[in-house]
């Protein structure tokens, strides 16, 4: 197989065989369909509109409320994050690694597990 094809069937994989449909609605249309898609307690308006179109059922989920996050506290997430995929990639990069270096590595994760700990107890707060 060549890479386009390997490419093509994981976006196959990835999306299955549905076809994307499109519906242009106008501002009073859209504010209506959200109302009904909410009414039903549909978990989308996708879902909303398979289920009046061709009777496909859906089973109604609760969404919880969304959780506002400090924008600070994700940057570090992020940078955490950053740095957590440095050390894996620099850990299966080199395949010797010394007991010394070992012992380095673990004990940088370590503290990176404890920070993750201290800023979710702050998000928690």
């Amino acid at each position: 197989m060549t890479p386009e094809e390997i490419k093509r069937e994981a976006h196959k994989k990835r999306h299955g065989k549905n076809i994307n449909f499109t519906l242009s609605l106008n501002q009073k249309e859209q504010e209506k369909l959200r109302a009904r898609t909410a009414a039903a307690g549909a978990p989308t308006r996708s879902a909303y509109i398979k289920y009046r179109v061709f009777d496909i059922d859906y089973t109604p989920s609760y969404r919880g409320p969304v959780v506002k996050a400090d924008p600070a506290l994700i940057r570090q997430l992020s940078w955490i994050g950053n740095n957590i995929n440095q050390i894996a990639r620099a850990c299966n990069q080199s395949r010797g690694l010394s007991p010394e270096q070992a012992a380095s590595i673990y004990a940088s994760l370590a503290l990176i597990a404890e920070e993750i700990e201290t800023l979710s107890e702050v998000a928690r707060q």
